[in-house]
C-alpha cells in the first residue's frame, strides 16, 4: 500500500527466510521500544496499587495515557520502518512525529478507523452481542478471522496515506 497499489498481493514473499527473520526482528525491537511507556505506567500504576501511593483512579488514567501514546506512536513507527528499513530511524521520537505530523489527518482518521473497528470486533467475540461467538469452535475461527482482517485493512490505509503523502515526507 505505501507503494500504491490499491489490491494486497495474493501471497507473502517467502522466498528470502533470512529477510523474513530479521524484519520480524527489526519489527520486534520497534513494537518493544514503542511500548515501553505503556510499560511503564503501568508498572508505575501497579507499583503504586501495592504500596498505596496511587489510587486506582491514579493508576488507570496512568495506563490509558500510555496506551493512548502507543496508540498514536507505535503506527507511525510501523510506517517508518516498513518504509525504510531502519530500525534507528524508525525509533527516533523526533522523525516519528514529523511523520506523524506530516501526514496529518489521513493519520488520525486511520488510527480512528483501527480503533472503533478493533472497538466493535471485540465486542463480537462476546456471546451477548454476536450468536456466532456461542459456537464453540466456529464463532472463534470467524472472530479470530475478523480481527485479522481489520488489523490488515487499518495496515492498508496507513500505507496508502504514506503513499499520498511520499512526497512530503521525502519517500519517493
Amino acid at each position: 500500500s505505501a507503494d500504491g497499489s490499491l489490491k494486497m498481493p495474493p501471497l507473502v514473499e517467502t522466498t528470502d527466510v533470512s529477510g523474513m527473520i530479521r524484519l520480524y526482528l527489526r519489527v520486534l525491537c520497534v513494537t518493544v521500544v514503542s511500548l515501553i511507556p505503556v510499560m511503564l505506567f503501568a508498572g508505575y500504576s501497579i507499583r503504586g496499587l501495592f504500596l498505596g501511593t496511587v489510587s486506582g483512579t491514579t493508576a488507570l488514567v496512568s495506563v490509558v495515557v500510555g496506551l493512548a501514546f502507543a496508540m498514536i506512536y507505535y503506527p507511525a513507527c510501523l510506517a517508518t520502518i516498513a518504509v525504510w528499513d531502519n530500525v534507528i530511524s524508525a525509533l527516533n521520537p523526533v522523525y516519528v512525529a514529523r511523520v506523524i505530523r506530516t501526514i496529518g489527518v489521513d493519520y488520525f482518521l486511520v488510527i480512528g478507523v483501527w480503533f472503533v473497528a478493533t472497538v466493535l470486533t471485540t465486542l463480537l467475540t462476546f456471546p451477548v452481542f454476536s450468536p456466532l461467538a456461542a459456537i464453540p469452535v466456529v464463532g472463534g475461527v470467524l472472530s479470530s478471522a475478523l480481527s485479522l482482517w481489520v488489523l490488515f485493512y487499518a495496515s492498508h490505509l496507513l500505507g496508502y496515506a504514506v503513499y499520498r503523502h511520499s512526497p512530503e515526507l521525502g519517500w519517493e
